[in-house]
C-alpha cells in the first residue's frame, strides 16, 4: 500500500519522466485523512492532504498508462480506493486498467508477477516526448513543471488552492479551463 501510494505520489509530481506505472494496493486518498471528509479539516490541513492525494492529482497522468492491482479482500486499504482511481483516470481520459486479485492485502509482487504480461506490458511503453495533451495539477510551485511547461508565478495564493493548466498541441494553453495564452501550434508557451 505505501509502495502503491508512492507510485501515485512520484508519478504524478513527476509526470514527464515516467513511460507507464504499475500500481500496486495503492490508497486514492492520503493516510493524513483517515477516512475522514475532507470537509471536516481546516482550509490548510484540507491544502496539504491535497497536495500529496492521489485522487486529486489524476490529473498529471494523462500521459501515463497505468496498470492497477489490488486484493478484492483486502482488509487494510479497500478495493473501493483502487476503483475510485480507475473512474477517475478514466473520466479524464486516461489509460489505466485495474486488476483486482483473488486475496487480500497481502498479494504482492509474486502474484502480479509470474504472470510474464504486466512486466512485458511496462517494458513496451514507452514516454511521450512531445504529446498531443498535457495537464498539469498541482498544489505547490515546487511541482509546476510538464514536458514544455513551468510555470514560474501564479496569481492565486497557494496554498490553499491549486494550479490547473492545460495544453495542446493543436490549441495552446489553457488555465482553468480558459484559454490563457495563444501558442504557435506545436510550441510551448513562453
Amino acid at each position: 500500500s505505501m509502495g502503491g501510494m508512492a507510485v501515485y505520489h512520484i508519478a504524478a509530481h513527476n509526470p514527464d519522466l515516467f513511460a507507464a506505472a504499475i500500481v500496486m494496493a495503492g490508497r486514492a486518498d492520503s493516510p493524513l485523512q483517515n477516512k475522514q471528509p475532507l470537509a471536516k479539516f481546516q482550509p490548510y490541513k484540507q491544502w496539504l492532504i491535497h497536495a500529496d492525494n492521489p485522487i486529486s492529482l489524476c490529473e498529471n497522468f494523462t500521459n501515463i498508462p497505468l496498470r492497477i492491482f489490488h486484493g478484492r479482500n483486502d482488509y487494510i486499504i479497500s478495493p473501493a480506493e483502487a476503483r475510485r482511481m480507475e473512474t477517475r483516470f478514466k473520466e479524464l481520459g486516461c489509460d489505466a486498467q485495474l486488476t483486482e486479485m483473488p486475496g487480500d492485502h497481502f498479494f504482492g509482487f509474486s502474484d502480479v508477477m509470474p504472470d510474464e504480461k504486466p512486466l512485458q506490458w511496462l517494458l513496451s511503453q514507452k514516454r511521450k516526448m512531445t504529446p498531443e495533451k498535457v495537464r498539469l495539477k498541482t498544489y505547490s510551485m515546487k511541482y509546476a513543471r510538464m514536458a514544455s511547461i513551468s510555470l514560474k508565478d501564479s496569481a492565486v495564493p497557494l496554498p490553499p488552492n491549486a494550479v490547473e493548466v492545460e495544453w495542446t498541441k493543436a490549441g495552446g494553453f489553457t488555465k482553468g479551463g480558459e484559454l490563457a495564452t495563444v501558442v504557435e501550434p506545436g510550441k510551448p508557451p513562453a
